[in-house]
């Protein structure tokens, strides 16, 4: 009678989340991954799509913004410096997931959520007449930058057990 019972009350699960669930057993965590989608995020994505959506809006004050290409590159320096914070925070909510738990899209999630809200806090502080803009931008890259990259690993077995 209990048995049965329990089987009730117990969800069953669909099988692609077992096999999902099976396949996540020998892994362990890429920790790679944050630093590799930070830097994606500040030195490639985050200045292309600010160049893209900078020229969209054309102004002449943003003209002469960006008159000169060496302002790309003191965009980068300054995206590596004030995003240290969020990539520590990125970092210290990474290395809580757990594997055996979490499946790699909701740790990509997670990871990207994380830095969205990091740029949120950063480009509130900053402010200035660009800042809608490079807020676009950089948030669009801190999504799309956790994308090509896998965040577990493989674990190797040992040759002695």
């Amino acid at each position: 009678m209990q048995k049965i019972l329990l089987r009730r009350i117990t969800p069953k699960k669909s099988p692609a989340v077992i096999i999902e669930q099976n396949n996540m057993e020998g892994q362990k965590l890429n920790y790679w991954f944050p630093l590799k989608a930070w830097l994606t995020t500040v030195i490639i994505i985050g200045p292309l799509l600010l160049t893209i959506f900078g020229s969209l809006n054309i102004t002449e004050r943003f003209i002469h913004e960006w008159s000169d290409l060496w302002i790309i590159v003191v965009i980068i320096l300054y995206g590596l410096v004030f995003s240290l914070p969020t990539l520590l925070v990125s970092y210290l909510v990474f290395i809580q997931l757990n594997p055996k738990r979490t499946l790699p899209v909701w740790a990509k999630i997670i990871i990207g959520t994380v830095a969205v809200l990091g740029a949120i806090i950063t480009f509130r502080l900053m402010g200035g007449f660009m800042t809608p803009i490079i807020f676009v931008s950089y948030t669009a890259a801190s999504i799309l930058s956790c994308l090509p990259y896998k965040v577990y690993k493989i674990k190797k077995m040992d040759s002695n057990e």
